[in-house]
């Protein structure tokens, strides 16, 4: 009868068993605030979230609960901020990268907002979030300069090789149909316009 009723939804019985396989992986665990974590996914669930979310948030929420059963919290009404900071000290000591951290995150502060809700959670651990920069990567050209190498099918060259194209193609009739522009803009026009 259930699966009649959700007949237009994507993929129902296979969100039905992870949901159910992750169900069982938390009832034989301690950890603090299981009925409000089994209450959350299964909210996620009625939402129709993809199996995938369902894992990543299972993924990110219990490595916070477990963090918190290590630190001696049995309840999460006495979580603060400080929680949150060390939870992320000790998933960077884990060694996981900067955005697999704000990611994991991103599910406990969904979770805490859930909780908020239901006045499970003192509101000020909302108050001020903690963001995770990510590192900014260096442009394509400073890493070739820095040593970088590239094989013929890499990025860089196929940049190198359109960018000779280009610079063919300026010396065509039509880079000089656009008089009293810098030569620089007619080739970006032209580039737009020709290349895919």
């Amino acid at each position: 009868m259930e699966q009649d009723f959700f007949v237009g939804y994507h993929n129902f019985a296979g969100k039905q068993r992870t949901l159910s396989r992750l169900l069982v992986e938390l009832r034989g665990q301690g950890l603090p605030s299981i009925p409000s974590f089994t209450g959350y996914l299964q909210a996620l669930h009625r939402r129709d979230v993809r199996a995938r979310t369902l894992r990543t948030v299972f993924t990110g929420v219990h490595g916070f609960l477990v963090f918190l059963q290590k630190r001696g919290k049995t309840s999460l009404s006495s979580l603060t901020v400080d929680d949150l900071e060390a939870f992320v000290e000790s998933e960077q000591d884990r060694g996981l990268k900067p955005l697999s951290i704000r990611g994991r995150l991103h599910s406990v502060y969904a979770f805490l907002r859930y909780l908020l809700d239901g006045g499970m959670v003192p509101a000020d651990v909302l108050v001020r979030r903690i963001r995770i920069k990510l590192p900014e990567l260096l442009p394509r050209a400073k890493r070739m300069a820095r040593g970088g190498k590239s094989s013929p099918g890499s990025a860089s060259a196929r940049t190198r090789s359109r960018s000779s194209r280009v610079s063919i193609r300026m010396s065509s009739p039509r880079s000089r149909a656009l008089p009293g522009k810098p030569l620089v803009y007619q080739v970006a026009c032209f580039r737009k316009s020709r290349m895919p």
